[in-house]
């Protein structure tokens, strides 16, 4: 092995990695840099967004949490700067008890749609499909900025899913209606919606009791109340 010392010079510049960015609201990106000439020595760097409704910046993450266009800066500990404009496309918001209709086209054999939601109250909420046009299987992601939560596809022999999740009021989720299976044929569709699960409807466990649970195809949580 023949190790050679090199004394590192000041760094120059700095480049964020990638350059501008087109992204989807809900997702999140890791900012990595390059600092010049190639044998500069190291430095940490921050970063910053010129407006965190659209871009909000968690330490070297960027959280894309609105449709909208801004500006990521980072900054050298010698002060050097880069910076990159980001768009972020715009999630249209679902609605509690509100029906939606999901059309899928051929040509991508289903795709999917996602949508943003933000529950007024804390609580068990249902996440359900119905009335399917086609033949197709359809699916259902549910997720926050940093990570998935829950993924469901059919609730037995009607296709259909059927995903119950914990959420927090005022929290914003992202949820990703698709189809993955079949062929779906142009124009073929799905309703679905979310409701929010009345707590006296769940059934109650006991200290101590056995509980007989049967979990469908889908992978469904199965919810109970437990008053200690």
């Amino acid at each position: 092995v023949t190790v050679t010392l090199v004394k590192c010079i000041d760094a120059e510049s700095i480049t964020i990695d990638g350059g501008d960015v087109v992204v989807d609201q809900g997702t999140c990106m890791d900012i990595y840099v390059t600092l010049s000439p190639e044998n500069c020595a190291e430095e940490d760097y921050t970063c910053s967004s010129s407006d965190e409704s659209v871009v909000k910046m968690d330490d070297k993450t960027a959280l894309f949490v609105g449709g909208g266009e801004a500006t990521i800066t980072v900054t050298s500990e010698s002060g050097l700067t880069d910076s990159i404009n980001v768009t972020v496309n715009h999630l249209p918001e679902i609605f509690v008890d509100t029906t939606y209709t999901l059309k899928f086209t051929a040509s991508n054999y289903g795709g999917s749609q996602k949508y943003s939601f933000v529950p007024a109250e804390s609580g068990v909420y249902r996440f359900e499909s119905f009335n399917i046009d086609g033949n197709w299987d359809p699916c259902v992601v549910l997720n926050d900025q940093y990570e998935q939560l829950r993924y469901c596809e059919d609730n037995g022999e009607d296709l259909n899913f059927l995903m119950d999740h914990e959420l927090i009021a005022g929290k914003t989720y992202y949820v990703e209606v698709g189809a993955y299976f079949g062929h779906p044929l142009e124009g073929d569709s799905v309703d679905f919606k979310v409701t929010k699960v009345d707590s006296s409807e769940l059934p109650v466990v006991t200290m101590g009791a056995e509980v007989d649970v049967t979990i469908n195809n889908g992978g469904n949580n199965k919810f109970f109340c437990f008053k200690p």
